[in-house]
């Protein structure tokens, strides 16, 4: 279905979801881009509604800069991780 616009009729957003699971941690996030080419990433854990401890973030924090590293350097998205906007709610971004 396409997504109506203040200047018409444009593609639909894609939505690529992935669950994982990475040194015992399990999780998911998704990338949504949008017709204009602009992407969203979202992390979300398993367990909604529960604060994870710092040190889970921290264990996981090094894995996605991997991937926004290879995102960059691999698919052409060039100048990715300076386009990259954070927020953490109850814990500290950025990990150890």
């Amino acid at each position: 279905m396409e997504g109506l616009t203040l200047h018409g009729i444009e593609k639909p957003y894609q939505i690529h979801r992935f669950l994982y699971e990475y040194n015992g941690i399990q999780g998911s996030f998704y990338y949504m881009v949008g017709y204009d080419g602009r992407a969203e990433f979202s992390h979300t854990f398993l367990s909604m509604g529960i604060k994870p401890p710092q040190a889970t973030i921290d264990k996981l924090y090094p894995a996605f800069r991997a991937v926004d590293d290879v995102l960059e350097s691999q698919c052409g998205l060039m100048g990715l991780k300076a386009e990259i906007h954070e927020e953490c709610f109850g814990v500290r971004c950025g990990g150890a």
